[in-house]
């Protein structure tokens, strides 16, 4: 007869009893077979003989079915000092390791005073880079559109479309930026504003004669071109803002 659970913890006390007088014919034959099969409970036996036993006995083995190898649930007691020391130095490492990491560190105020200076020192130093190369690049020219502007600063290659605002502006970088142009009919237009890299900024439709800019260009060199509704150039200026 099998049992269909672990036996309990008084079962586990009896058999560990019955297993240190060498007297195991008044436990049940269930458990018995149990065991057998149940390595759990073996090992929680043997953890028990263990405990209540002070001779080094023998190993005891449980008899086990033809076709499966006999089980071992008592070895002799040496074995489980050796596992139970290095249990043991396991678990001092880790609080040892535990008290070094967790417990002597710097303090927040420390750690915060190193890391700042440090970031400072670097962010100082890329800065001043970056201060220098904004400003070369900002100012240099587009090749590109510099071809669109030299055209048409010529008013004669405008045909009928008619630009008040110069093909070349120059502007303070407060300043409100106005472009003007003539636009009798109404006609749907759409204005781009470029910067000297040939990225969009900007982009506006209107149907009137001029557009009013404010706190958008920075220092550096800026492209503007006017569009009719099929999207034909009409016009491309440049603005420099200092």
């Amino acid at each position: 007869m099998l049992i269909d659970r672990h036996l309990t913890q008084e079962e586990i006390a009896i058999y560990a009893d019955a297993v240190i007088a060498n007297n195991t014919e008044d436990i049940p034959s269930e458990w018995k077979n149990h065991v057998k099969d149940c390595h759990a409970c073996s090992e929680e036996i043997l953890a028990v003989v263990d405990i209540l036993n002070d001779d080094d006995l023998e190993d005891y083995v449980i008899e086990q079915d033809n076709n499966v190898e006999p089980k071992v649930i008592f070895f002799k007691k040496k074995y489980f000092s050796v596992i139970a020391a290095s249990v043991v130095l396991f678990f001092s490492i880790g609080m040892i390791y535990y008290h070094f990491a967790y417990h002597i560190q710097p303090s927040h105020k420390q750690l915060s005073d190193v890391f700042t200076d440090t970031t400072v020192f670097k962010s100082t130093e890329i800065d001043k880079e970056d201060i220098v190369n904004n400003d070369l690049l900002a100012f240099s020219d587009n090749d590109d559109f510099e071809q669109l502007v030299n055209r048409f600063s010529e008013k004669s290659l405008r045909g009928f479309f008619s630009v008040k605002t110069d093909s070349f502006i120059s502007i303070k970088k407060d300043d409100e930026l106005v472009l003007n142009w003539e636009n009798a009919d109404n006609d749907l237009l759409f204005v781009e504003i470029f910067n000297n890299k040939g990225n969009k900024i900007y982009e506006e439709e209107c149907t009137g004669d001029s557009i009013k800019i404010e706190n958008l260009l920075k220092e550096g060199v800026f492209y503007w071109k006017i569009l009719d509704e099929d999207f034909e150039l009409l016009f491309c200026g440049k603005i420099i803002v200092k």
